[in-house]
């Protein structure tokens, strides 16, 4: 039962010494894999829209004999449209004093954008509970935004757990009932 185990694991999540000259041969599927290189263990994660190689481990006690890896992150869609925000904080504004939440969504095939309402089962002006948006076909959650109102855009604790898991660019904005909201985002 163990090597079944660990063939599964090895295909699910590849793991590539990094060539001597440092180039990386592309990953033949999306996915996570795994890269050895001279510096540490990296993190390549590879979707229809984004392509990353972060640091998973660093600092080992001695370097490998592999090449050299930077770490890199490249979104492969272009500009997220600022329409769309705007659609948000539309949405936002009418919501207030509660907060609420929706996701910007991306057919790679088409390269077409939409705004998606995630569906808010319980709100209050702290913080908001909600079942994810309905995907048409093909589309990929890009972006999660949410509001917190009047305050400042910033990470919460519960947005730390919420965004444990998931592949997306996270986005807060606040100061909603201003003439300039602020928005802030991380790729988690």
């Amino acid at each position: 039962m163990e090597g079944i185990s660990d063939e599964l694991t090895m295909q699910v999540f590849p793991l590539l010494a990094v060539p001597g000259n440092g180039l990386v041969p592309p990953a033949a599927n999306h996915g996570v894999r795994f890269l050895v290189s001279r510096d540490g263990l990296m993190r390549e994660v590879t979707t229809p829209w984004l392509k990353a190689i972060v640091p998973a481990a660093i600092g080992q006690l001695s370097p490998t004999p592999y090449g050299a890896v930077d770490p890199e992150i490249e979104l492969l869609f272009g500009p997220i449209p600022m329409d769309l925000i705007g659609q948000f904080l539309v949405m936002a504004r009418a919501a207030m004093p509660d907060e609420t939440t929706a996701a910007i969504v991306w057919r790679p095939d088409t390269q077409a954008w939409r705004l998606a309402p995630r569906l808010v089962t319980k709100a209050s002006s702290e913080r908001v509970q909600y079942g994810e948006a309905q995907l048409q076909d093909g589309e990929v959650l890009v972006v999660a935004i949410h509001r917190h109102g009047s305050i400042r855009p910033f990470f919460s604790t519960e947005d730390d757990i919420d965004d444990r898991g998931g592949l997306k660019i996270a986005a807060v904005v606040g100061q909603v009932d201003s003439d300039t909201p602020k928005l802030r985002a991380r790729l988690v």
